[in-house]
């Protein structure tokens, strides 16, 4: 079953110009199922998991809204997850983690993408079907490396290509009607970009998106999702400082509002 969607195309290459009609040629990624019939974690045991704490929420134009998460990336319930990937989609980190989590026909799909594609471009994204991760599918997002301690020349070099795969995962999601993406610190990890500077870049990023849409075109909920607490600090430190302070959160939507 999944060999003839891989045949008919379904991995390939999104490109900004035109990508509504390359995207067309994902087949069912393109109109993917709800959350609750995606296929659920029981055939490995359950590991104990700290309930999620959404720290900061937000209602932004065009009827966005961002909110800051501590939460494990594998279990938490969001229509897509994003993967922080590099060119070869080989997952390492994080992205291994979703891998193993979400089962071998996430790494298969991405195996077979780079076969036809041979990379996934710094600063571009693709979809995939989730496996059996809790959610509709994975945008894999390939953020710009910089070297250890780098530069203030190398931090700018490398600015515009996390802006443009933020932007690319936002098209993404409005693009498959998604109604919540969970965004992680990307690039911050084991590609070295400084975790203030990369979070600045992904808040403002978001604003400027939303910025863009018309008043109450989508309903989209950028989630940025960290379970470490240095990161997670980072995003409600940005959110704060360049969205004001948090606005009033729906009840239904809060898990727990205390600290770690």
């Amino acid at each position: 079953h999944h060999a003839r969607h891989l045949e008919e195309g379904s991995l390939r290459s999104i490109v900004w110009k035109g990508y509504k009609s390359h995207f067309q040629s994902f087949g069912n990624l393109s109109k993917p199922t709800s959350v609750s019939h995606c296929p659920q974690m029981t055939q490995t045991p359950v590991k104990q998991h700290h309930a999620p704490k959404i720290r900061y929420t937000k209602q932004l134009s065009g009827g966005m809204k961002i909110s800051v998460w501590k939460d494990d990336l594998t279990t938490h319930k969001v229509d897509a997850v994003v993967n922080t990937a590099n060119e070869q989609l080989q997952h390492g980190g994080l992205a291994l983690a979703l891998s193993r989590a979400g089962g071998p026909e996430i790494q298969q799909m991405s195996d077979h993408y780079i076969q036809t594609n041979r990379r996934v471009h710094t600063g571009d994204a693709i979809v995939t079907t989730a496996g059996k991760l809790p959610c509709k599918m994975i945008i894999h997002a390939v953020g710009p490396p910089v070297p250890k301690n780098p530069s203030a020349k190398d931090v700018s070099a490398a600015k515009p290509f996390l802006e443009s795969v933020i932007w690319k995962i936002l098209t993404l999601a409005q693009y498959n009607n998604l109604q919540s993406v969970a965004i992680p610190a990307i690039s911050s990890g084991l590609y070295n970009f400084p975790r203030h500077i990369c979070a600045d870049i992904i808040v403002n990023t978001v604003k400027s998106f939303s910025d863009k849409q018309h008043p109450q075109s989508t309903s989209l909920e950028v989630r940025l999702v960290n379970n470490d607490d240095p990161s997670v600090r980072e995003m409600l430190r940005a959110c704060q400082q360049l969205l004001g302070p948090s606005g009033t959160m729906q009840k239904q939507t809060i898990v727990s509002t205390k600290s770690a």
